[in-house]
C-alpha cells in the first residue's frame, strides 16, 4: 500500500481523506514493520472499490508500527543457515577430493574443460573416449564464465567451493517466496531449510562437480522474480540457468507458460517459452550431434527399453504407455518418487507449479541408469527448486481453503503445515543423506598425502593416463586420459588400493604386467610405493620394488 505526505512516527498515524481523494506515494512493504488498518465504513469493499463506486470516504486510515526487529533477526538467521551450509558442504567436498574420493567423471573432465577454456581451448577435454569436447556430451556455455575463477585460484577445489556457495544461495529466494506467499517468517525459515536439507540437492553437492547443479539456485531466483514481477531479473537468472545444461530450457519454457497463462503477461511468457524451446532444440538436436562422433547424445542409451532415438522414445510413450508405466512402478523408482516430494510433506500435489518438476522427474524415472533415481549423483538438482516452489504454493492453496471454511483456523494450519514440512525434511535428510554418509566421512590419510610426491614429478605439459580417482588430481593439462586408455600418454599413474574403474582389479594387474614385459611398448617403473605406481614411457626399469607392496 502507498501513501504520500504522511509523516510516520511512533504510535498510530492518521492520514485524512481530503476532498474524497487520498494522496499516495510512500510504499509500505510488510517487511518494513507497518500494519495498515482500513476503516470499517467500507464494509466488505476495499477503498479502491468504494472510490470507483462513488462512495465517499469519511473516516481515517490507521497505520500502526509493528516490531521490525523480529523479521530482521529471522532474516539474519537464514543468512547464518546459508553460510553454515555453504561452509559445511564446501569443506566436505574439498575433503572428499583431498582424500581421493572424486573421480574422472565428472570432476576430472570438468576441471580439464574449465582449465582448457581459460587457456582459449573452449570446452576441450580428453579423458573421455566419446569425444574431445564437453559439447559432445552437454551444452554448458556458463563454463566460459566459471573459467574466470581459475584466474584467482586454479584448482578443482575452486569448482567444489563455488558449487557449494551457489547452491546454498537458493535458500534465500526459498525464504523470501515462502514468507511472501504464506505471510510467515517461520514458514520462510522452514522452506529455506527444506531446500537445504533436500536429499536431491545434497546428493548433487556431494558428488563431484556438475554445472547443472548450479541451476538449483538459479531457477529458484528466476521464479522468485516471476512472483515479484521483476521480469528483467527473471530473464537474467533464467538465461543463466539454461546455460548450465541442455535440458534446463524445458523447465524454463514451462515457467514462460506460467507467466503467459497465470500472470497474463502473454508477450513476455511467449517470448520466454519460444527462446527456451529454441535453445533446447539447438543444443540437443544440433550442437551435441555435431560434436559427438556418434551423431547423437551419448545418454540416449539409458532409454533403450523405450526407444533408440528421441523421436522413437516420444512415439512409444504415447503408443505403448504400458512400457513406461512398468518402468515407473518399479519399487526403486516408486521409492525415489516418494522421497523427491517428501521434504515438503507432499504439499506439491496441491499446486499447478508441480508441473515444473515433471521434465527432470520423467528423465530420471524412465531411465534404466540406477544413479538417476538413487540419490547418488546430481540428477535431481533441477527438481529440488521446483519441489520447494510447488510445496510453498501447495501450502498457500490449503491455507486459502482453510480460511474460507474456518476463518480463524489459518494460523493453526499454517504452523501445523510448517512443522510438518520441517519434520519431513529432517527425517528425509537423516535417512537418505546423513546415515549413508556417516559411515564414510572423508578423511585424508598418509596414503593420500603420499600421492602428492608422485604428482609433483609429472611435468605440467606431459600427457598422462590415470585411474579415475587420480584423474582429477592431474587434470590441468591438455592431454589427459582415463586408464586403460593410454594413446600418446608419456606417464601412467595408478593406485591399486583404489577402485580401478572402468576396469576390474585382475584386469588392471594383467595390463600392467603385460606393459612392463612388452619391450616394444617401452614402459618402465619410474616410482612405486604403498600401492602407487608411476610408469613412464622409455623408462628402462621394468621391476616392481618391494615398497610398492
Amino acid at each position: 500500500m502507498t501513501f504520500i505526505g504522511a509523516s510516520f512516527k511512533s504510535g498510530p498515524t492518521r492520514c485524512p481523506w481530503d476532498g474524497g481523494r487520498l494522496e499516495w506515494g510512500q510504499r509500505l512493504a510488510p517487511q518494513e514493520g507497518l500494519r495498515v488498518h482500513m476503516p470499517e465504513v467500507f464494509g466488505h469493499l476495499g477503498w479502491r472499490h468504494a472510490q470507483s463506486r462513488g462512495r465517499p470516504f469519511t473516516g481515517t486510515v490507521l497505520i500502526e508500527e509493528t516490531p521490525a526487529l523480529q523479521s530482521t533477526l529471522v532474516s539474519r538467521l537464514v543468512y547464518i543457515i546459508v553460510a553454515i551450509y555453504a561452509i559445511t558442504f564446501a569443506t566436505l567436498s574439498v575433503l572428499a577430493h583431498d582424500s581421493f574420493n572424486t573421480h574422472a567423471f565428472d570432476l576430472g573432465n570438468m576441471d580439464q574443460a574449465v582449465w582448457n577454456t581459460l587457456h582459449g581451448r573452449w570446452f576441450q577435454f580428453s579423458n573421455w573416449e566419446g569425444g574431445t569436447t564437453r559439447l559432445a556430451a552437454h551444452v554448458e556455455p556458463i563454463l566460459i564464465a566459471i573459467a574466470q575463477l581459475y584466474r584467482i585460484y586454479s584448482s578443482p577445489s575452486t569448482l567444489l567451493v563455488f558449487q557449494a556457495i551457489v547452491m546454498s544461495l537458493g535458500a534465500l529466494p526459498a525464504f523470501w517466496l515462502a514468507r511472501d506467499k504464506l505471510r510467515s517468517d517461520f514458514a520462510g525459515v522452514v522452506f529455506a531449510s527444506a531446500y537445504l536439507l533436500s536429499p536431491t540437492l545434497e546428493a548433487a553437492n556431494l558428488h563431484d562437480f556438475h554445472v547443472v547443479s548450479l541451476a538449483s539456485s538459479l531457477l529458484l531466483f528466476a521464479f522468485y522474480f516471476i512472483h515479484r514481477r521483476r521480469y528483467g531479473l527473471f530473464l537474467v537468472f533464467a538465461i543463466l540457468a539454461m546455460a548450465t545444461k541442455e535440458q534446463v530450457p524445458i523447465s524454463v519454457a514451462l515457467m514462460g507458460l506460467y507467466v503467459a497463462l497465470v500472470q497474463k503477461r502473454r508477450l513476455l511468457g511467449g517470448f520466454t517459452t519460444t527462446l527456451a524451446v529454441a535453445w533446447f532444440i539447438v543444443a540437443f538436436f544440433i550442437v551435441i550431434p555435431h560434436f559427438n562422433p556418434a551423431g547423437a547424445s551419448p545418454y540416449i542409451g539409458r532409454y533403450d527399453q523405450i526407444g533408440s532415438s528421441p523421436k522413437e522414445i516420444v512415439a512409444n510413450l504415447f503408443s505403448h504407455p504400458g512400457t513406461a508405466l512398468a518402468n515407473l512402478t518399479q519399487p526403486a523408482k516408486a521409492s525415489y518418487l516418494m522421497r523427491v516430494f517428501a521434504p515438503v510433506a507432499f504439499l506439491s500435489v496441491f499446486s499447478i507449479t508441480v508441473v515444473f518438476v515433471l521434465p527432470d522427474l520423467l528423465l530420471s524415472l524412465l531411465s534404466d541408469f540406477p544413479a538417476m533415481y538413487g540419490f547418488q549423483a546430481h540428477y535431481g538438482a533441477v527438481m529440488a527448486p521446483f519441489v520447494i516452489i510447488s510445496g510453498i504454493y501447495g501450502a498457500a492453496f490449503l491455507l486459502r481453503w482453510c480460511r474460507r471454511l474456518f476463518p480463524k483456523g489459518g494460523p493453526v494450519l499454517l504452523h501445523g503445515l510448517s512443522l510438518l514440512v520441517l519434520i519431513f525434511s529432517l527425517y528425509g535428510y537423516y535417512r537418505v543423506v546423513f546415515l549413508p554418509m556417516s559411515d564414510h566421512v572423508p578423511v585424508v590419510t598418509d596414503h593420500d598425502r603420499l600421492a602428492k610426491s608422485f604428482i609433483k614429478t609429472l611435468p605440467d605439459d606431459a600427457a598422462v593416463s590415470a585411474l579415475s580417482v587420480l584423474n582429477p588430481h592431474v587434470s590441468q593439462r591438455q592431454r589427459l586420459y582415463l586408464f586403460p586408455d593410454v594413446r600418446d600418454a608419456e606417464y601412467i599413474f595408478l593406485d591399486v588400493t583404489s577402485t580401478p574403474a572402468p576396469i576390474d582389479t585382475p584386469s588392471l594387474e594383467w595390463r600392467v604386467r603385460m606393459m612392463l614385459q612388452d619391450k616394444n611398448r617401452g614402459w618402465g617403473v619410474l616410482a612405486a610405493k604403498d600401492g602407487y605406481m608411476l610408469l613412464k614411457r622409455g623408462e628402462a626399469n621394468a621391476s616392481i620394488p618391494p615398497e610398492f607392496y
